[in-house]
């Protein structure tokens, strides 16, 4: 984790918990599948890769590489709620988008 620059603070606020949970992932805890596939779509690797099953990806990013503007966006996204999302969803429909 502190190898790519990522601290535990920023591991906490990416997957939405206390800092004391990443502590407790770090000391071999268990993390439930929804902050493993947080984690996973922020650093754009495969769970597996996270998990130490897929040997050959070697940690090379499974989507392409955004921009920053567009990674601030997402991030936004990711916040809002669901009534939210669909609002938007439904605007987007009405755009033709």
């Amino acid at each position: 984790m502190e190898g790519n620059g990522t601290t535990g603070k920023e591991l906490a606020r990416i997957c939405d918990v206390a800092a004391s949970a990443v502590t407790k992932w770090k000391k071999g805890g268990n993390i439930g599948n929804d902050k493993l596939k947080r984690i996973s779509v922020h650093f754009g690797v495969s769970t597996d890769w996270l998990l130490g099953l897929d040997k050959e990806s070697s940690g090379k990013p499974i989507m392409p590489a955004i921009d920053k503007k567009s990674l601030t966006l997402a991030k936004r996204i990711e916040k809002l709620s669901d009534v939210e999302r669909k609002a938007i969803e439904g605007m987007l429909k009405a755009m033709g988008k």
